[in-house]
Formats: structure tokens, C-alpha cells, sequence
């Protein structure tokens, strides 16, 4: 284990989750940009491919990415944020924002996905928040349907089309 790595919690299962460091940069894009794969094979088009690096840079240098490692090997990540204006407008501080989760299906456990989100929460309610908020592409609904069947509810649709090399809004 790199003694460098910040352990900020774990998941039901013992996972640690740590603070995202330069060197996870890869490894975080390479899983997004499988992501990418993983869901045009069953009809949606979410995120890019490659994943735009620039986007996990920023949120590693922020501190706002984690991931989760099972000895020395991501087998999953997750962005937490504390504001979303693109996707949630102007809002209290009331709540974390999830965006990027995504596990590597190849080594995580099923359901591994639904323990970074209960991390999140446990986190965000941590932090004096009542709220796990999150967004996802209104077409998917598949990936709709999955947060719905974890008690997340729809607050209605925002359109934004994100370009360019750095999924920046048009």
C-alpha cells in the first residue's frame, strides 16, 4: 500500500476509499472511457471516449475525486462535490454532488457500485448535509431506472450539451 494514499473512509465490504492522487489520473480515465464502451453497447451515449482528461485533472487537484482500492488494485470511483450549478442551478449548501461513479466490472463485486454511494452519503451527511444529489443523461433509462430502484427521485430535466476536449457546456 502507498503509504502517500489518504484513506477517507470504506465501504461496507472494507473497500478503502482514498483521495484520487496524480498517478490515478489513467487509471480513472481509462475506467470512465470503458464506461463509455460498456454503455454504447447497450444503446446510450454518455461521456466521451477518451474520457476528457482535463475534467479528472481538475477534480484530482481539487480533491473532489476518490477511489476505491482493494489491495493495491481501482476497483472503483466516484467525484464528490459540494456545488453543481451546471447541472443543479444556484443552491443552498445542503447537499453533495455525485458525478463519475463508475466501477471496473472486471474485478469489483456486484453491487459495488451501490456501496460508493452509500459512502457518499454517509460523507456528505458527514459534512452537515441532508441531500446526495446526482445527475444522469435523461435518455439512459436504464441508469435512470437503477437510481430510481435505490430511492433516488427524479427533480426534473436540465438541458445541457457538453463539447469539445473538455465536456465544458456549448
Amino acid at each position: 500500500m502507498d503509504p502517500n494514499n489518504q484513506t477517507v473512509g470504506s465501504t461496507a465490504s472494507g473497500i478503502d476509499i482514498i483521495v484520487a492522487q496524480d498517478h490515478h489520473i489513467p487509471t480513472v480515465q481509462g475506467m470512465l472511457s470503458a464506461a463509455f464502451h460498456r454503455a454504447a453497447g447497450l444503446g446510450y451515449h454518455q461521456w466521451w471516449d477518451p474520457f476528457p482528461i482535463a475534467v479528472i485533472e481538475d477534480s484530482v487537484f481539487l480533491g473532489e475525486t476518490y477511489v476505491a482500492l482493494e489491495g493495491n488494485a481501482v476497483v472503483g470511483t466516484i467525484s464528490l462535490s459540494w456545488e453543481d450549478e451546471m447541472f443543479w442551478g444556484e443552491r443552498p449548501p445542503d447537499a453533495g454532488y455525485v458525478h463519475r461513479l463508475c466501477t471496473d466490472p472486471a474485478i469489483a463485486r456486484r453491487g459495488f457500485g451501490v456501496e460508493l454511494l452509500s459512502w457518499a452519503d454517509i460523507t456528505i451527511a458527514n459534512h452537515g448535509r441532508s441531500w446526495l444529489r446526482l445527475d444522469t443523461p435523461a435518455s439512459n433509462l436504464r441508469l435512470r431506472s437503477y437510481y430510481e430502484c435505490l430511492a433516488f427521485t427524479c427533480r426534473g430535466e436540465t438541458d445541457v450539451t457538453l463539447r469539445g476536449a473538455t465536456g465544458q457546456p456549448e
